[in-house]
C-alpha cells in the first residue's frame, strides 16, 4: 500500500482530508497502515 492509499483509508468517512505533519502520532498511524496494509481509524 502506498502513502496515498493509506491516507484515503485514514480519511475515510470525513468531508475534508487531513494530511498530518511528519513525525506526529497521526503520521505514524498512516505509516504503520502502509506497512501492515490495515484499515485505520481517526
Amino acid at each position: 500500500m502506498n502513502y496515498i492509499d493509506a491516507l484515503r483509508k485514514y480519511n475515510e468517512g470525513d468531508d475534508k482530508w487531513c494530511v498530518p505533519r511528519k513525525g506526529t502520532e497521526d503520521y505514524l498511524k498512516i505509516r504503520s497502515m502502509m506497512n501492515k496494509g490495515t484499515k485505520g481509524t481517526k
